[in-house]
């Protein structure tokens, strides 16, 4: 069971404050994100705490409560409440995330760091490391997981080590979960884009293909063929949404310098 100096020892590293500094009162909004979020779960972790899934911490005191933590005179430990987050309403078939890359962690080691093993399967993280700024395409990674939770609510409890980017044989990229001990791929649509300082990923549900019956014709010579109705590129959508994402992107790279 963590006391709470060790528990101010792990904020203070999230936070970049002197844990000396931190007080009951200490606003824990800046970790509430999603991947400040996953952060802190697997910091508490590393000794000995478990933050319960929907428990809302908004500040240091209630942190404490949440993980009963042992003060550090040895008082005993306090319930935590039961505080349960509300469930958010989610679009039916389209996500959407973007991430600045410095907040992904700088470590020694990918393998070995429990944020990036916990969060990326193998495949994931030996295709990052591989490529010329791994964090970069670890942020990628990152928002394609994210807006595919965001885009069902079926998924969005899903755990990211159970969702997987890969990529067809031509390059282009999906998304498939893990069922048990098999892959299964999604019948989405998923685009990313980066730059030095951000990444943003949309992904897209591909509407379900709609079956028709073929009637034979009454009479006996063959029917001129029936022209093809027009659709719509199936990609239109995906492709309009991440071009907004790119120009979001392109302003705030003005705007910054």
């Amino acid at each position: 069971m963590p006391t709470s100096s060790e528990l101010k020892q792990v904020v203070g590293r999230l936070l970049e404050m002197e844990p000396e500094a931190i007080e009951p009162g200490t606003s824990l909004k800046p970790l509430s994100n999603s991947m400040q979020s996953v952060k802190l779960m697997y910091a508490l972790q590393s000794i000995g705490a478990e933050l319960p899934v929907g428990v809302a911490v908004p500040d240091f005191a209630a942190l404490e409560r949440a993980v009963g933590s042992q003060a550090a005179d040895g008082a005993d430990p306090v319930t935590a409440p039961s505080i349960v987050l509300p469930r958010v309403s989610l679009s039916g078939g389209l996500g959407i995330d973007i991430e600045r890359v410095s907040e992904l962690p700088v470590v020694p080691d990918y393998w070995e760091d429990p944020f990036y093993s916990g969060t990326f399967t193998e495949n994931e993280i030996v295709t990052c490391i591989t490529k010329g700024d791994a964090r970069m395409h670890f942020a990628g990674y990152w928002c394609a997981k994210e807006a595919l939770r965001k885009s069902r609510p079926d998924l969005a409890a899903t755990s990211l080590s159970r969702i997987e980017l890969s990529h067809h044989a031509d390059g282009a990229p999906f998304l498939r979960v893990r069922n048990g001990e098999a892959w299964e791929a999604l019948p989405c649509g998923v685009s990313i884009s980066h730059t030095s300082d951000l990444a943003v990923a949309v992904v897209v549900w591909a509407p379900p293909a709609q079956a028709t019956v073929k009637e034979e014709p009454a009479q006996t010579a063959p029917a001129p063929p029936a022209a093809a109705p027009h659709r719509a590129p199936r990609s239109s959508l995906l492709a309009a949404i991440l071009s907004f994402a790119a120009l979001a992107l392109s302003i705030y790279s003005v705007v910054r310098h």
